[in-house]
């Protein structure tokens, strides 16, 4: 029980420091500027730290999107998409054990979570539908940005869960941007933004070989689900 309020304590205050709840229904089919997510105060730093080291590597800036969960009673993961060479790849991480589990743990400036990650290839076509998604999505949160990523051009460069969700973006190179989302009502397009990018995690873990391919299904989701976030940009 000790456990069980801490850890609820530990993700209320995150909720409150990282994510806002928009009352307004029309608002919920937004995401959530995070351009602070980092700057959380001391109480948290050792967790965050760690998440951001370990399971997403910022450091590695050579990723074109990522979407990072951060759940109060399940293992948190990473997927992120890079461009290796000639190749397209997509990344998925998860620690064996949650990180937050034990909070005493994380004092331990010697701690490091045993990360296990997942490589797969994935097309050109499919990688360009994927952070075309997670771009608009993250603009329609109300960054000044504009869309740089197209269809056309396929050289790409550089309350329901208890959770709290990340999407970032580095199209071209450009600064990055990250928006959030909180346990999102069902039906609302950042909870079919989720849906889908677990999907595509899904997806990862069932392919026995080195590719993933999006199902004509799965790419007529991303499709209309990137229409119904840019309809909020063209407002």
């Amino acid at each position: 029980m000790k456990r069980f309020l801490l850890l609820l304590s530990f993700f209320v205050s995150l909720h409150g420091i990282a994510t806002s709840q928009i009352s307004a229904s029309e608002e919920q089919d937004r995401l959530t500027p995070a351009e602070n997510f980092y700057d959380v105060g001391s109480w948290a730093e050792n967790y965050y730290t760690i998440v951001k080291n370990h399971l997403i590597s910022s450091e590695e800036d050579r990723f074109l999107s990522r979407f990072w969960a951060l759940p109060s009673f399940s293992n948190e993961y990473f997927l992120g998409t890079m461009q290796d060479g000639d190749d397209f790849v997509v990344i998925c991480r998860e620690p064996e054990q949650q990180i937050s589990a034990d909070m005493g743990r994380l004092e331990n400036e010697n701690y490091i979570p045993q990360i296990v990650e997942i490589t797969r290839r994935i097309s050109e076509h499919d990688v360009l539908l994927l952070n075309l998604l997670i771009e608009v999505a993250v603009v329609s949160a109300r960054f000044e940005q504009k869309i740089l990523s197209d269809k056309d051009c396929i050289n790409v460069t550089m309350g329901l869960d208890g959770a709290s969700y990340f999407f970032s973006t580095s199209p071209f190179g450009f600064d990055t941007k990250t928006a959030t989302a909180w346990s999102p009502p069902r039906d609302s397009a950042p909870r079919e933004l989720i849906i889908i990018l677990k999907e595509v995690i899904t997806l990862m873990k069932d392919e026995k070989d080195e590719d993933i391919e999006f199902t004509p299904e799965l790419e007529a989701r991303i499709n209309d689900l990137t229409y119904r976030f840019r309809k909020h940009i063209e407002e």
